[in-house]
């Protein structure tokens, strides 16, 4: 038994797979260009140049059509980057920060750590518009907003670009020599491939194992970093009408103060000031809102730094910030069924901190900490003569959690979760999750569990889990997974605040159902006489003792550069329908279900292209269906001016609701169907690389159609009888809108929206509450002040 643990621990800690892995020797002087775009000053001149590109898509390892000539130099203050790409049409396309756009770009990524996982990517178009990204672990961080500078210049055959990333804007070990993970890209949108300097596989999913190395970079100190995000978000909403649920105009003011200390090159403090005055965090990629009422400003560096780190754990997918209903057992008494609870009043954020850091040996370690005003409420009796009882509680979250990458690009990441707020919210969650790889890194065994206790009345005290367990081939032309989750014995039915369902927000119990997926997919990037790359694939899902579900699909892109794919499912299993009745339920059986989406994108190398997709649901006995059909076209007339069109329409059949009828032992339904169309109109001008003006407007209709009365027979059918029918209102309704956008520094932006809304209610059968009519406008101002000036040097090895 010990030597297959051993033998099993070599497996898992083996050397690095022999990926091809480039090399470039830094080059340190102390001269700088002048960021214009154009390579022709002194500094260059000496630095040496690579172009040694090849393609990863939509052909792997070829030599691109166009080429990329690039230089890299170490000044005692930044990384400074020049680059030539060739080609005989430049796409400088306008975009907005932190977008892809559809013109040319180039970008460098740094894997600061060396781990083959954690990375920074920085990326400049043509148009000279800036992204960047923080990598970690196969998941991305889009928000995270460095403070960085670049240029770009158009010329006859072709465009260059420089770019300036101070250390600052970098995380990195703090002592010794650095040894940091290289990669260049470039995407040339005239022939459609993405070259890279190191090659990049397409069928290996991991983008940083794919790094080359820098050499000789010696050590780098970085300096202090000392930053505040000063921000200011107003919302102001007027009705036009007097049939609305407002009387008069309404406005929210938020300003906050985020900061951010660098302690050192790798570990970073960050906090709230003046926090939002409601908001919830998630690592999903951006924030949840409460709405529009209550809008956060983005960008939030707070939630930003390391957030692949956090992202790991699951755990700020569930609810931080406590309401009253998690109360409920402190405030409703059973001896006084018909006592009210009045004066609810949520809590909102008071302050949060959180502190992020990696050691020396690659060791991630975050820790989040908020705190929230009071919950308050009242208990009165029903003819609100006396209060009760009065609660007013306050409550804190903390969150630890802690990664280690480990060799063949596996890690082990732990957290843990507190909610304090007193008895019936107390609660605390443990995760651990991990993947580990072969030599080869090419096979995989991943899993994840969590384990919650929690408060739920005095003296007592509930715990639930789950866990899961994923077995896989995950790079090479064929690939599968196999994954089951579990549930854990629940041993109380009462469930946690701290686990919520992310799209209502509703407690919900964990997942108490056990279900198995398969995947088996093939894919190839070289092309035949048909494409020029393919992928298909396979899946079955089964949930135990419910149902399973098999998928078909394919993708292909065609020689022409349209790219077709198809993706079918098909569950054999009868489903239940609920139609309700009063306060109780009649559930009706349907038929297996079948589904099919089409889509085809026209050559995207074009200024003008089109997406069309086509999507169908059934019940094979012919029970209910939908059609859609979407078309999406996009012209680019040129790099100032963009055109985005999306109409989407789509047919409903089989809608029932239970009305009256002259039989008081039988059903009676009105079955109709729903048309349903929607346009959305995107106009966007790009005056300059920092300023862009946009147009919005959106059409909508919904139809009722087929209104037709029914009779539910003794075996399970219908049949059409005459009887009255509810009337319902066809309805129409749309909004347009202007909204700006300026930059008017690194970190610091302007952005403006003013839209008119003019709607109408749903009617009673889809219940959707709004104004009748109404007019926005949203103004926010974030602005980045960095009041230290950076003292940093490069001592060479």
């Amino acid at each position: 038994m010990i030597r297959s643990f051993t033998i099993l621990f070599l497996l898992v800690l083996g050397q690095y797979p022999g990926w091809s892995q480039k090399q470039l020797r830094a080059f340190i002087q102390d001269a700088r260009p002048q960021l214009d775009g154009l390579l022709n000053d002194s500094c260059w001149q000496n630095v040496p140049f690579t172009e040694d590109f090849s393609t990863s898509t939509p052909v792997f390892e070829q030599i691109p059509k166009n080429t990329t000539r690039v230089q890299v130099f170490f000044a005692s203050d930044a990384l400074y980057v020049g680059a030539f790409c060739a080609t005989g049409k430049v796409r400088a396309d306008g975009s907005a920060r932190d977008e892809y756009g559809t013109g040319d770009w180039f970008s460098i990524g740094l894997d600061t750590w060396n781990d083959h996982q954690n990375a920074f990517l920085f990326k400049i178009t043509a148009g000279g518009i800036q992204s960047d990204q923080r990598i970690g672990g196969n998941q991305t961080e889009p928000n995270f907003d460095a403070v960085w500078k670049s240029a770009v210049h158009i010329q006859a055959n072709g465009w260059s670009l420089e770019m300036r990333i101070p250390y600052t804007a970098l995380r990195f070990p703090s002592k010794g020599a650095q040894y940091w993970g290289l990669q260049m890209s470039r995407y040339d949108r005239s022939s459609g491939e993405l070259s890279t300097w190191n090659p990049q596989n397409p069928l290996i999913y991991d983008v940083v194992l794919q790094y080359g190395a820098l050499e000789g970079l010696g050590e780098i100190r970085q300096g202090r970093r000392l930053g505040l995000y000063t921000y200011l978000d107003v919302l102001s909403r007027m009705p036009l009408s007097e049939r609305n649920i407002l009387t008069d105009f309404s406005q929210t003011n938020i300003a906050g103060l985020d900061g951010r200390w660098g302690l050192n090159s790798n570990s970073t403090l960050d906090f709230s000031i003046f926090p939002s005055s409601r908001y919830e965090l998630r690592y999903s990629g951006s924030s949840n809102y409460f709405g529009e009422n209550d809008p956060l400003p983005q960008p939030r560096q707070l939630l930003a730094e390391e957030g692949p780190m956090f992202g790991k754990s699951n755990l700020f997918w569930e609810k931080q910030q406590l309401e009253m209903k998690n109360f409920s057992t402190q405030v409703m008494d059973p001896n006084c069924p018909d006592c009210r609870i009045l004066n609810v009043k949520d809590p909102h954020l008071l302050n949060n901190l959180k502190f992020t850091t990696r050691t020396k040996h690659r060791l991630g370690i975050g820790v989040y900490n908020a705190t929230f005003s009071p919950a308050q409420a009242e208990r009165v009796r029903a003819d609100f003569s006396e209060t009760l009882q009065k609660l007013n509680k306050r409550s804190n979250y903390t969150l630890l959690t802690a990664e280690m990458p480990l060799r063949n690009n596996g890690w082990i990441s732990v957290s843990n979760a507190t909610l304090l707020g007193g008895q019936g919210v107390n609660s605390n969650v443990n995760g651990a999750d991990f993947r580990l790889r072969d030599k080869s890194n090419r096979y995989e065994i991943s899993g994840n569990g969590q384990l919650l206790f929690w408060e739920y009345l005095k003296d007592s005290v509930g715990w639930d889990g789950h866990f899961g367990l994923s077995v896989a081939k995950t790079n090479g032309t064929w690939t599968w997974r196999i994954t089951q989750n579990s549930p854990t014995m629940r041993n109380k039915s009462s469930t946690s605040p701290l686990f919520s369902n992310p799209e209502t927000n509703l407690a919900v119990p964990l997942n108490t159902t056990q279900r198995t997926d398969a995947q088996l997919q093939y894919r190839v990037f070289h092309p035949n006489k048909y494409w020029l790359n393919f992928t298909a694939f396979a899946g079955f899902s089964k949930d135990w003792g419910f149902s399973h579900t098999y998928t078909l699909g394919a993708s292909v892109l065609s020689k022409r550069f349209y790219q077709w794919s198809l993706t079918s499912s098909f569950n054999p299993y009868r489903t239940l329908s609920n139609i309700r009745v009063g306060s109780n339920f009649l559930q009706r059986i349907l038929s297996p279900t079948l589904t099919a989406d089409f889509s085809i994108t026209t050559d995207n190398r074009n200024p003008f292209y089109v997406k069309i997709g086509f999507n169908e649901f059934l019940h094979t006995a012919g029970e209910s269906f939908y059609h859609t059909l979407s078309i999406n076209p996009t012209w680019v007339i040129n790099q100032h001016w963009t055109i985005k069109y999306t109409s989407r329409l789509q047919y409903n059949t089989g809608y029932l609701e239970v009305i009256s009828g002259p039989d008081q032992l039988a059903y009676y339904f009105q079955g109709y169907d729903l048309s349903i169309g929607i346009h959305q109109l995107e106009l966007n001008w790009y005056k300059t690389s920092k300023l862009r003006l946009y147009f919005q407007a959106n059409l909508f209709f919904i139809d009722f159609t087929n209104n037709k009365a029914l009779k539910l027979l003794p075996n399970g059918n219908f049949t059409t009888i005459n009887l009255p029918l509810i009337t319902y209102n066809d309805n129409r309704g749309g909004d347009a809108g202007l909204g700006l956008q300026y930059l008017f520094a690194p970190g610091s932006q302007i952005r403006f929206s003013y839209k008119v809304l003019s709607r109408q209610p749903f009617g009673t059968r889809i219940s959707y509450l709004d104004y009748l009519e109404r007019m926005q406008a949203s103004l926010t101002i974030i602005y980045f002040l960095d009041p230290v000036k950076k003292r940093t040097f490069v001592q060479h090895e």
